[in-house]
Order: structure tokens, then sequence, then C-alpha cells
């Protein structure tokens, strides 16, 4: 008989884990209303406005210039031609697959954010080894790994958007997210075309990658904000979403362990309860 039941509960807690989540349809408020609001959600979410605003200056001094720099740069780096630049973005897009496909085995639950810094880190990396590089063979290697991260980083950041964004405010915070992150970088085009003039391309993209780097791993360096840690602790299921009795039991220890105050757990509580 108790196996029975554990059986019935654990299939019912798959079940409900499967089941996807419904849809909070919101009153119409007009396009700069509901801009507005999706701003305000997303500054008052540490990991969600930090994360944007990063990417919108990394993709500035990093990307950009990559992009801009990478045919001179196959040219006098390596002596070769277009065939040889459209094949380091064939094997970008290769590896680009591979860490899809990684991400879709592995589907990591915990220190997502963590897991999307590093990994974009990690990229940065290896576009200076590429940079310094002088082989070609080796280059386009580093370009494979490099595609991989990023993608195994974009697949993780997006999940956690899906999972921990509320639905009524989910499109808002992509449109913020995807306009936010890219609105810098014409003037990293152009910075790009400016530096071009004084400096080569392999010094270039190795000083963007390394301030692109620097950058992602420096939140990492901090004390994390309450609200972070609480919707970090949601996702990985360590506060107990069940009936209030328990839900305060399992709060009240909660609190004790990792001195979060009452005030930030209630209300991060009690949004998931909103919202699930």
């Amino acid at each position: 008989m108790l196996s029975r039941s554990v059986a019935e509960r654990s299939g019912g807690s798959r079940a409900n884990a499967a089941r996807p989540r419904g849809f909070e349809r919101d009153e119409p408020q007009g396009t700069f209303k509901e801009i507005a609001d999706g701003l305000r959600y997303v500054l008052g979410v540490p990991w969600l406005w930090i994360t944007i605003f990063l990417a919108s200056f990394i993709l500035m001094v990093a990307m950009a210039p990559y992009t801009a720099l990478l045919p001179a740069f196959v040219e006098e780096q390596f002596d070769r031609g277009v065939g040889s630049y459209g094949l380091i973005f064939t094997f970008q897009a290769a590896g680009m697959v591979l860490g899809t496909i990684v991400f879709g085995q592995t589907n990591p639950r915990r220190h997502r954010v963590v897991l999307t810094y590093v990994a974009w880190a990690v990229n940065d990396v290896c576009t200076i080894l590429f940079a310094l590089s002088h082989m070609y063979e080796a280059a386009a290697a580093l370009v494979f790994v490099r595609g991989a991260l990023i993608a195994y980083g974009i697949a993780i950041w997006e999940t956690v958007l899906m999972e921990l964004v509320p639905e009524n405010k989910l499109s808002r915070v992509i449109s913020l997210d995807f306009f936010g992150s890219l609105g810098l970088t014409p003037i990293g085009y152009a910075l790009a075309a400016v530096l071009a003039g004084v400096f080569a391309p392999a010094s270039i993209i190795v000083a963007g990658a390394s301030i692109a780097m620097v950058l992602w791993l420096a939140p990492l360096t901090l004390r994390p904000h309450p609200q972070y840690e609480i919707q970090v602790l949601i996702e990985e299921r360590e506060i107990f979403l069940g009936p209030p009795s328990l839900h305060l039991q399992a709060s009240c220890s909660l609190m004790r362990r990792r001195s979060i105050p009452p005030d930030v757990l209630f209300v991060a509580t009690n949004r998931t309860y909103a919202s699930s």
C-alpha cells in the first residue's frame, strides 16, 4: 500500500512537471505602457537586468568587432580567402548544433544562470586563443568549441526565461532581452571600423573578448541578491510549494539556513504561488 501511494504521488508530480503552464491573459494597456511594465519587471529582477545589461555591452565590444573584422583577420592571419572564412562559420554552426544537443541531453537544473555566464566566459577564452592562433586547423577547432559554448549558454538562458518569468510578463521580457542585448551592437560595428585603421584585427578581437570574459565572470564574485537566491531555490525545489502549514515550516527553516529576510521570502514565494 505504501509503495503504491508513493508511486501515485511520484507519478502525479511527474505529470504536473510535464504539464504546460497556464497562460494569464492581461487586459491590453497600450504599447508604451506594456513596454514600461515589462521594463519595471526586468529592473526588479537582478539576474534579468544584469544579464541584459552585460550582454548589450559585451556584444558591442566583442561580437560586433569579431563579426566585422573576421574576413580581414582570416586573410592576414592565415593568408586564406573567402572559402576559409565561410568554413569558419560552418564550424561554428556545427558547434552550436552540438551545444544544443548536449543541453537537451543534460538539461541542467541547478545554478543555471551561473552555468550560462561560465559558458559564455569560456567562449571568450576560445575567441582569444582563436585570434592568437597561427594555425588555421587549430583556429577552426576553437571556433567549433566556441559555437558549442554559445549555443549551450543560450539554450540554458532561454529555458530559464520560459520557466521563471510569469506568463503575463514573458513576451515583454523576451522583447526587452532581445532588443536590449542587441541595442549597442551598431555602435560596436562603428567602433570596429574606426579601430581597424589603427590596430590589427587580431588585437581588436583579443581586446574585446578579454573585456567580455572579465564582465561575464565579474558578477560571479558578488554575493547573490536574496531575490535571486529565492528564485534559484524555487527552481531547485528547495522551497516546498505544498499546503500552507507545511510551507510555513519549510520557509522558517529556509530562512534560518540561508539568512534570508522574511519579507523577501514572502514576496518571492507568493509570486510563485500566483504563477503556479
